[in-house]
């Protein structure tokens, strides 16, 4: 089963069992709402695939038990549910625990690319509309984008690469220059994500230095550039940290020159 191997844990509301409406469910349904928010199908957004399978496997329920307790979180509004994509939308998750900083909102954004398309994108991107933070910017745009694609089209596209995919696994490749020079910003910050998972063993704090980075405006261009300078370096005399340090002081220069002379 997909699970999110990096977060074991998320957000609960310190208060949950003082509202009302929670405190209104029956119990069955305020324990499958604990499960929902907390299980380890689950990430940060509120919004994931969970199979019925797995929920009952996981509860140690029957089918017709999960199903009732559902059904009555849904009539209570603390969620939506998509039953031909079995997508679970928690109605509170994104809007009391939003992400902090521009890496958790890369984070949330390949989280959400990960999903099929689904008629619950529109009501998660109203929930997001309350989110005004500078860093929260691309998750908004992307939301924009994907809601432009008809739905059923990823569904078919996904269909014909898995026809076209290789049994072999799946190699991690670095962008090319032309990549980072050209790519667009969301996609910039997707494989800033992918580079810092890859470089855990060379440059442990790399999440940490990119989220730095990039909560000082550094250029997003020159965080990746810098960060695969690092991965294909590999050692280091005075540690990786400052080496990356180092490099971006003169890339974030020289790729705010070229963004300005690509804008003028």
């Amino acid at each position: 089963m997909a699970r999110d191997e990096k977060q074991t844990y998320n957000r609960i509301e310190r208060g949950i069992f003082n509202k009302p409406r929670f405190r209104s469910l029956s119990d069955n349904a305020k324990l499958l709402m604990l499960y929902l928010i907390n299980c380890p199908h689950g990430n940060m957004t509120g919004m994931y695939v969970l199979g019925v399978g797995y929920a009952v496997e996981d509860l140690g329920w029957s089918r017709e038990k999960y199903t009732k307790y559902l059904t009555e979180l849904i009539d209570s509004k603390h969620i939506l549910y998509d039953p031909e994509n079995r997508i679970i939308l928690d109605l509170n998750q994104i809007t009391k625990f939003p992400p902090e900083n521009p890496n958790q909102v890369t984070g949330a954004i390949i989280k959400l690319e990960e999903l099929p398309n689904t008629p619950l994108f529109q009501e998660f991107k109203r929930l997001c509309e309350g989110l005004e933070a500078h860093y929260h910017k691309p998750l908004h745009e992307w939301l924009g984008k994907r809601l432009l694609e008809p739905l059923g089209k990823q569904e078919e596209e996904e269909e014909e690469e898995e026809e076209e995919e290789s049994t072999e696994p799946e190699v991690f490749n670095l962008p090319s220059v032309e990549e980072i020079n050209h790519e667009a910003y969301p996609k910039v910050r997707k494989d800033i994500f992918k580079v810092c998972e890859n470089l855990k063993d060379i440059f442990p704090e790399a999440f940490k230095f990119a989220g730095q980075q990039l909560k000082k405006k550094m250029n997003p261009r020159a965080v990746l550039h810098t960060l695969t300078k690092c991965y294909m370096k590999k050692t280091f005399d005075k540690g990786a940290w400052a080496y990356c340090v180092a490099i971006i002081k003169v890339e974030n220069g020289n790729f705010n020159e070229r963004d300005h002379k690509k804008n003028s």
